[in-house]
């Protein structure tokens, strides 16, 4: 597949390929890695060249070292990807993820066959509208109060902050340890994720321009903020099926990963069906 590169030289992700037979690139959310697919490819190998990798600043993808992120550069490290596997791919994102996909298709429409997504948080999008801005106002304090406590030094207290955010009260100090330290030195790139979603706004006409079909489920467990972002895709994105997802948060590709990869799973062979993969 050729591609003309936007991208840096030299910055070279960490990721997996393994099956054979249309290409799906599985993108992780924030404090994530690709391993956050594994159980997902190893049901879809069979049939499917699956691909995973690491965003920048997570798992062995090289760190973001400029000043300014932007989801524009996170869509660089599906480059060698596209490169490698033949014909056009489905994009699979959660929360981060997600909304780096949807970024994707800004840049590499004519690769991509379909996207699925789980919440992709376009946090941008509520701040365009006055009708949201209660929920615009709620996670930006979110990453404000992270910013101030890495500021301050206390990145532990931006890591329960973070995680105590999307799991609930108390979630984070239930946590393995080593799994708690992980994301406490994970936490400048997590506030880095922050400001490529308040700063990469996908325009409605953007929106409007992807025209492969888009898989969207969010969770009505999930907080206000995330919904909100669901719905206003719903809106925008001309082919678009959304599904909600009944008794489940923000985290459910995690938290009921097998619930979560069949509907994934299914939705893959019903498109593959339809488009002639």
């Amino acid at each position: 597949m050729s591609i003309a590169l936007h991208c840096p030289t030299g910055l070279s992700p960490n990721y997996f390929v393994r099956g054979t037979g249309p290409g799906v690139i599985c993108l992780h959310c924030s404090t994530g890695s690709a391993m956050q697919w594994k159980a997902l490819a190893e049901r879809l190998e069979s049939r499917y060249t699956v691909a995973g990798f690491d965003l920048y600043g997570y798992g062995d993808s090289p760190r973001w070292i400029k000043n300014m992120l932007t989801l524009a550069d996170e869509t660089c490290l599906i480059e060698p990807l596209l490169e490698r596997i033949e014909g056009k791919v489905t994009l699979v994102g959660h929360s981060y993820g997600g909304a780096v996909a949807l970024a994707a298709a800004k840049y590499y429409q004519p690769h991509i066959r379909s996207i699925i997504v789980y919440e992709p948080v376009l946090f941008s999008l509520l701040f365009k509208d006055v009708f949201h801005s209660a929920t615009a106002e709620e996670i930006s304090r979110v990453a404000k109060s992270i910013e101030q406590y890495l500021s301050d030094g206390f990145n532990d207290s931006a890591a329960k902050l973070f995680i105590d955010y999307w799991l609930g009260d108390g979630s984070f100090v239930h946590l393995p340890e080593h799994r708690q330290a992980r994301i406490v030195s994970e936490m400048p790139k997590v506030s880095k994720d922050f400001e490529a979603l308040f700063c990469s706004y996908l325009s409605p006409s953007d929106l409007n321009k992807i025209d492969c079909p888009v898989f969207l489920m969010y969770g009505l467990e999930s907080p206000e903020t995330t919904r909100q972002v669901a719905h206003i895709l719903s809106e925008k994105l001309p082919k678009v099926e959304i599904r909600e997802l009944i008794g489940i948060g923000h985290m459910g590709p995690i938290t009921h990963r097998d619930q979560v990869n069949d509907i994934i799973e299914n939705y893959l062979d019903r498109t593959c069906q339809l488009l002639g993969c």
